[in-house]
């Protein structure tokens, strides 16, 4: 319980907090609101991550790190009032009206909601792979005992030299919660792929129902499924990538300073996830 409670306060922080970085940056508003959402999700995590990276190697215990997370919920704050809350309820509405009078769209919708739903709750039960008992999640155990971060290069593993991104976010959810909240967290990234990629094929000009139905193929991988209740890097990884792509697809038709820098943020994530992203 301690988890999903973390995960309600954690996203909407990581929101509200990306939310600024995508109003000041697109300010032609060149992105939809639910790319928006997705977009600002990713760059909160990535500016707590900064925030951790900054701080860690000095100090990293529960005091600290509340302090952050406060902080960072009181600037999140101003990014939420931002949202177009009451027009994007409207447009949910008339979307499910719609929904309601077309079958194969509302078998669809459940379809994706009871697969995304229930791979994102598998984060609720114990770490049982071997690379989060390995390093995803010892790593920052490690480094929660010691009370700072540590290059951990007496541990003789090559998975010291990894990238943080994922790590950092599993520390936060270490000291606040516990380690199924750091599942979960990389569970949402598997949430962030599904929906981008329905959203790539939307801006391809395919309809509604094709748009679900790539949303819930990529749900439906067998990587996806499994990997999302843990805390393996290889689902997020992906949804950045697939996310860059989104974006330069968009940039292609719609030359955007502030968007260019957007997409060097997104990109820059992935890498910072996993080397693969730079390959990608």
């Amino acid at each position: 319980m301690p988890s999903l409670l973390f995960l309600i306060c954690f996203v909407p922080v990581t929101i509200g907090i990306g939310w600024l970085l995508v109003d000041y940056f697109d300010d032609r508003e060149l992105l939809y609101f639910l790319e928006r959402i997705v977009v600002a999700f990713v760059l909160g995590c990535l500016v707590l991550y900064l925030c951790v990276f900054i701080i860690a190697p000095f100090r990293l215990d529960k005091i600290i790190i509340s302090s952050l997370l406060f902080f960072l919920s009181c600037v999140s704050f101003f990014g939420l009032r931002l949202v177009p809350w009451m027009s994007s309820f409207n447009l949910i509405v008339l979307k499910l009206t719609k929904i309601s009078d077309h079958k194969l769209g509302s078998i669809l919708w459940l379809t994706a909601f009871i697969i995304g739903t229930t791979s994102l709750l598998q984060g609720l039960a114990p770490p049982n792979d071997y690379d989060s008992l390995a390093y995803h999640l010892s790593f920052p155990r490690y480094d929660i005992e010691l009370g700072y971060s540590s290059p951990n290069l007496k541990t003789g593993w090559p998975a010291a030299f990894f990238p943080a991104f994922g790590g950092h976010l599993s520390r936060v959810a270490l000291l606040i919660s516990d380690a199924t909240a750091a599942q979960m967290v990389h569970g949402l990234f598997g949430l962030v792929g599904a929906t981008v990629s329905g959203l790539l094929l939307r801006r391809l000009e395919y309809g509604t129902n094709t748009a679900l139905l790539g949303a819930i193929m990529f749900l439906v991988i067998r990587m996806v499924i499994w990997q999302m209740g843990s805390a393996e890097t290889d689902v997020p990884v992906a949804a950045l990538v697939s996310l860059s792509l989104l974006l330069y697809l968009i940039l292609r038709s719609n030359q955007s300073f502030g968007l260019d820098i957007i997409f060097g943020l997104v990109l820059g994530s992935s890498v910072l996830m996993k080397y693969h992203g730079f390959v990608a």
